[in-house]
């Protein structure tokens, strides 16, 4: 939605236009996953390169220390299978996200808005960083996956995936695992 006013005191307050939206069903419609996945790959394509305007660190930087989180887990969950392969792989996270795309880093259901006229908004653009333009796509089949979706088929298909290296989305998955247990 569009920004329409911005109040700075102690806080930032900001207003947007009201669109006639929904939040995507859950669990995910394939018909509206699609939608998502297909706006995702547009923002990719129109913020590649980001504005030289916008100050954004890289993802590099970004995700840095997200592979350390593999030390608490092997401390707090010892039961957990695969965890030394999957920090091995989240070691390597430097050599897989780089990019020229504003990467919205937090692509879920509760930040997409699905219009009456089947326009997406992608809202919430609280952490973004510059990166690899897959990254957000690999964020929203997280979801569909839990929700029983195939999503290896659409990492094949989807034009911002299919050339991925599987290794490579396998090392991004496991920063974001260890992110996320640890978190």
């Amino acid at each position: 939605p569009r920004l329409l006013w911005v109040i700075e005191e102690d806080w930032i307050v900001v207003g947007f236009e009201y669109v006639e939206a929904q939040l995507p069903t859950r669990p995910w419609l394939p018909a509206q996953l699609d939608q998502c996945l297909d706006a995702l790959e547009r923002s990719a394509h129109l913020l590649t390169p980001p504005s030289p305007h916008l100050p954004l660190t890289s993802a590099v930087e970004e995700l840095a220390e997200f592979p350390a989180c593999w030390t608490h887990i092997a401390r707090s969950f010892t039961q957990l299978t695969h965890q030394e392969d999957a920090a091995t792989l989240a070691r390597r996270c430097g050599e897989t996200v780089s990019g020229d795309t504003v990467v919205h880093a937090d692509i879920r259901d509760d930040n997409l808005l699905i219009g009456t006229q089947d326009q997406v908004w992608i809202c919430d653009w609280n952490w973004p960083f510059r990166g690899a333009a897959w990254l957000d796509t690999v964020m929203l089949l997280i979801q569909a996956s839990g929700d029983g979706i195939a999503v290896e088929d659409l990492l094949a298909e989807r034009h911002l995936t299919r050339e991925v290296l599987p290794e490579h989305i396998d090392i991004y998955l496991a920063v974001m695992t260890g992110y996320f247990l640890r978190h």
